[in-house]
């Protein structure tokens, strides 16, 4: 396990900036769902509920990848809680139902994107981002929201994750970071000046 990595606020403005078209949306779609690589390239536009406002996270049928295939055809989330719902803004709900019918995101000859992440890296370099990597935009999802008051269940259901302690890394992690520790910190260097003079 390792401890959470969010990209910095300027990260992100720098890579959205950077990013032109589909991957300024897709930089903000996988920062602002936390959903990891394949839910995005899976994704398809009845994933994309205009009502509720929420991409639908679930099992589909797949034969463009090796893993799909070896499943008998199927894409399945990467964990048993996977399927799930995750809320997005209302900007991204009308820019997703834009892109038409079909696969949101295809790659090659219509199917499912295989190098998604490597696209990415291309349409932010220059950036001034040193790692790119899709894991830290969850990070950044996951942060983002515990910041803003969202419990630890919910964001649970939301990462598709099995477990609320796997959430709790987020918290502590946050926690460390906070100004609370900072002062906690601070104190190691007075606490026994008083004492020694």
């Amino acid at each position: 396990a390792n401890p959470p990595e969010p990209y910095a606020d300027e990260e992100i403005i720098a890579m959205e900036r950077r990013a032109k078209g589909k991957f300024n949306l897709l930089v903000r779609l996988y920062r602002s769902t936390g959903c990891r690589l394949q839910e995005i390239t899976h994704l398809w536009d009845t994933d994309v509920n205009p009502h509720t406002k929420a991409i639908f996270i679930h099992e589909k049928p797949c034969t463009d990848f090796p893993d799909c295939r070896d499943r008998g055809g199927v894409w399945r989330p990467k964990t048993p809680a996977g399927t799930r719902e995750i809320p997005i803004s209302d900007s991204l709900v009308g820019e997703m139902l834009a892109l038409g019918k079909g696969l949101l995101f295809p790659g090659k000859h219509s199917k499912v994107e295989q190098h998604m992440l490597r696209e990415i890296q291309r349409a932010v370099e220059g950036a001034g981002v040193r790692k790119v990597k899709m894991h830290r935009f969850r990070d950044t999802f996951a942060v983002n929201k515990l910041r803003d008051g969202v419990d630890v269940r919910t964001l649970q259901r939301w990462l598709g994750h099995e477990t609320v302690e796997q959430v709790m890394e987020y918290c502590a992690w946050l926690d460390s970071q906070s100004e609370a520790a900072r002062r906690h910190a601070n104190r190691e260097d007075v606490r026994y000046k008083a004492a020694a003079l």
